[in-house]
């Protein structure tokens, strides 16, 4: 299954650009402290988040259709205190030949987004946020144009409280107008991600191509770091779910755990087993 990836502003313009900023690092550096300077700060988000993104080698989740539904339809009433990226910035990439109903639109589809850990502004006060730059195909001669939208990270604040108060930005009437019911169900879909327990069924590492075959019949680690060296990290979401044939109405629950069970967490609630016929036909190793 093909997967879009994100597209940063340094992809698109690093074959033109002069020597001195070529380097990645360099670029977005530059390029953050210019929009700073103009008092740009959604730009400046998004290059410190971009420039993050490259430094960590691209970490990415590809998220299998079969998922999605389960990931969006989860009720996210708690403090959003709780819930943190797993990296400092990460692609949540989507598949190419398959259109969610709810991440489509009439000009266009969701094809990935750029969740970072940043801060927001709200009354002139800064707050631990997460950022989120959503692509959706729209482009301006060759920079990609993103849709940006947070929500705050802190003590007192609620994923639906933040879904039902999020003012839109002046940019939002400018060019593609991205359907707010979507940008929403953009947030709750990277908040569910973040919270995703450590259920190697929901989530697993991804590894090169010609190790996939290995790593699933064994589980080796080293083929994980294999890959890493190879500066590829991710994970796959919901892949091994939407391979088997056994499940039906499987879905995400909301688990409080750790110490006094204070730590949310969302883990997968296993539905029905149907063609057991065809189960049987498989496999152990396949049935996860």
């Amino acid at each position: 299954m093909l997967f879009w990836s994100y597209p940063t502003l340094y992809s698109m313009l690093r074959e033109n650009l002069p020597s001195e900023i070529r380097e990645p690092a360099v670029f977005h550096a530059a390029v953050m402290d210019e929009m700073a300077a103009k008092g740009d700060a959604i730009g400046a988000k998004q290059m410190d988040a971009e420039g993050k993104w490259v430094e960590d080698h691209r970490p990415y989740y590809y998220v299998y259709p079969g998922i999605l539904g389960p990931l969006l339809n989860l009720a996210l009433d708690l403090e959003t205190e709780a819930i943190r990226t797993p990296r400092r910035a990460l692609a949540v990439c989507l598949p190419r030949d398959h259109k969610h109903p709810r991440l489509t639109f009439a000009e266009g589809q969701v094809r990935s987004i750029l969740m970072a850990r940043g801060f927001a502004t709200v009354n002139w006060q800064e707050y631990d946020a997460i950022n989120l730059f959503i692509d959706v195909g729209e482009t301006a001669g060759d920079c990609p144009i993103l849709t940006f939208r947070s929500f705050r990270t802190a003590k007192g604040c609620t994923v639906q409280g933040e879904l039902d108060t999020l003012p839109d930005h002046p940019s939002a009437n400018v060019g593609i107008r991205v359907p707010r019911p979507l940008i929403i169900d953009c947030i709750r879909l990277c908040a569910t991600l973040c919270l995703l327990a450590n259920d190697p069924e929901v989530i697993q590492p991804d590894v090169l191509n010609k190790d996939r075959a290995k790593y699933q019949a064994n589980r080796d680690e080293k083929y994980i770091d294999k890959a890493h060296r190879r500066g590829k990290v991710g994970w796959l979401v919901g892949r091994d779910l939407e391979m088997s044939p056994h499940y039906r109405r499987g879905h995400f629950a909301l688990f409080w755990t750790g110490s006094g069970r204070q730590v949310p967490k969302v883990g997968w609630r296993k539905g029905t087993v149907v063609h057991r016929e065809k189960v049987v036909k498989v496999p152990t190793g396949e049935m996860g």
